[in-house]
């Protein structure tokens, strides 16, 4: 799945919605299809031009992001992916950003994997 998405979206500019909407839903199987063990998508957004979700593994959470694909083209939504810990699924403080690469996403599991198995983030 990684070298289809790839194929079919990775340079390409979205500027209409029903486009950004199929490329969303790619995205989301994409990402479903390439979750760690025993990990699951718990949560998915679809906004206006980004999108992002929650991914939960034991409690531990990862939020990942991809930024307005009409305004940073090509620089940001089609060369990385922001992940991070996150405090739970509706909380979007956590530790420092990461970021897997589009070019390589084949590189987004074991980011996300090794996410999962630091310590979770705690409040101070």
């Amino acid at each position: 799945m990684p070298e289809t998405m790839l194929r079919k979206w990775r340079g390409k500019k979205i500027e209409e919605r029903v486009e950004f909407n199929r490329f969303s839903r790619d995205f989301k199987k994409f990402v479903e299809r390439n979750l760690p063990p025993k990990a699951e998508l718990v949560d998915y957004m679809r906004g206006f031009y980004y999108a992002s979700g929650f991914i939960e593994r034991e409690g531990k959470f990862v939020y990942f992001s991809i930024s307005d694909v009409r305004h940073f083209f090509p620089q940001r939504w089609s060369t990385v992916i922001l992940v991070r810990t996150a405090k739970d699924s509706v909380a979007y403080t956590g530790g420092p950003n990461n970021f897997a690469d589009f070019a390589d996403l084949a590189g987004f599991e074991p980011l996300v994997d090794r996410l999962l198995n630091i310590q979770q983030y705690k409040e101070v």
